[in-house]
């Protein structure tokens, strides 16, 4: 169904561009309509997914994520479709907390962190296989800039004293 799969295309490209411009300019009400805009596609792409392929079955979704798990790792487990739900939740929290200009670094550094290891994976999973070394590289990235930004002193006191 291409809903489906344009919907998940657009909503990670929306993540990692909607990760970058949090990273360059946190505050401007652009990076928070860019993140609420890919919260959103994301929303639109489970809403298809159940809609178009599942038929609302939690179980048929289970299953289908299990064949395709097995296909790929070998395994058979669906179990990947609940990180799925909770990517859906902690990404609505943060769009939330974003708009209403609550800053916690701890909590972008363990979002993103989970963020960019579900959108890594979901990637090998779902997606085309040429989107894996290119997610690897953008997850990498990622990831060193948001540890980089959250992890340097000047990201959370920008403020100097003089004595």
């Amino acid at each position: 169904m291409q809903i489906v799969i344009w919907t998940a295309r657009i909503a990670v490209f929306l993540y990692l561009l909607g990760l970058l411009t949090r990273l360059t300019q946190p505050r401007k009400t652009s990076t928070k309509i860019l993140w609420t805009a890919g919260f959103l596609v994301f929303v639109v792409h489970i809403w298809a997914a159940f809609e178009f392929v599942h038929h609302w079955s939690h179980t048929a979704a289970w299953k289908q994520t299990a064949e395709q798990t097995e296909q790929l790792c070998g395994w058979y487990w669906g179990g990947g479709i609940w990180f799925n739900y909770l990517f859906l939740l902690v990404w609505g929290i943060d769009v939330g907390l974003l708009w209403a200009t609550i800053n916690a670094p701890w909590w972008k550094l363990v979002l993103n962190a989970y963020m960019i290891f579900i959108v890594v994976n979901a990637t090998a999973v779902f997606g085309p296989s040429w989107w894996i070394p290119v997610m690897i590289v953008a997850g990498l990235m990622l990831g060193f800039l948001v540890w980089h930004q959250s992890g340097s002193p000047t990201a959370h006191n920008k403020t100097t004293s003089h004595s």
